[in-house]
């Protein structure tokens, strides 16, 4: 079997540069984390005002934000459905991870305690 032809691209002259598309301002501090729901209709960003957002994709409106952290938010990851939020601080918490209902944009439960 005869190996498929591989086109090879030349890379762009000089750098690339990007531009952002939109900036996203309701944070009261520095964004630390985010991450993109598994079927891309949310994306939930954690910051050092020890919140998390979750924007809709579609509208760039908010849901209200997720408190609860001692700490900067640090860490975001989506359930494979989408439909809870892990999420961990870089504070001294009682819980190790925090798990969120995304549906409700409310606190599910915790895992874990205290390091």
């Amino acid at each position: 079997v005869a190996p498929l032809p591989r086109e090879v691209a030349e890379p762009p002259p000089g750098p690339v540069t990007l531009h952002p598309v939109r900036t996203l301002k309701h944070h009261t501090d520095g964004v630390t984390t985010a991450a993109f729901s598994p079927d891309g209709k949310y994306l939930a960003t954690g910051s050092k005002d020890r919140t998390i957002l979750l924007w809709n994709t579609t509208t760039w409106k908010t849901r209200p934000p997720l408190e609860g952290h001692p700490g900067d938010v640090v860490g975001l990851a989506f359930s494979p459905d989408g439909s809870e939020l892990a999420s961990v601080t870089s504070g001294r918490d009682e819980a190790a991870v925090r798990i969120w209902d995304v549906g409700t944009a409310s606190a599910k439960r915790t895992l874990g305690g205290a390091s």
